[in-house]
């Protein structure tokens, strides 16, 4: 399977973008448990 070289970029760019919104996710939903639990 050869990519060029844009297309393996698009792709790790796009990897490492939803590994961000991945981690903010659970970022954001640690918090809404924590504020669940205090009221």
């Amino acid at each position: 399977m050869a990519l060029s070289l844009p297309a393996c970029d698009i792709t790790l760019q796009t990897q490492n973008a939803l590994q961000l919104l991945w981690l903010s996710f659970r970022r954001f939903a640690d918090a809404f448990e924590v504020l669940c639990v205090l009221f």
